[in-house]
């Protein structure tokens, strides 16, 4: 069982901007479950994976520029 979360870019905001808020809402949703949120292989979604999909999302937005 589980809840997926994704985000469709771009959007009305800024890539960043729209995945930082995606992360807050599943660390929250993870919380008040009593769950755990993962990345997409099942793995943990540590502050340096956060990281590394952020960091990913800010360079297709300089692509974008």
């Amino acid at each position: 069982r589980g809840v997926s979360a994704f985000a469709v870019l771009p959007g009305p905001l800024e890539p960043v901007q729209t995945v930082d808020a995606m992360f807050a809402a599943v660390r929250g949703l993870a919380e008040r479950l009593s769950g755990m949120a993962q990345d997409a292989n099942g793995a943990p979604l540590s502050p340096q994976r956060i990281g590394a999909l952020r960091d990913e999302v800010a360079r297709y937005q300089a692509l974008l520029s």
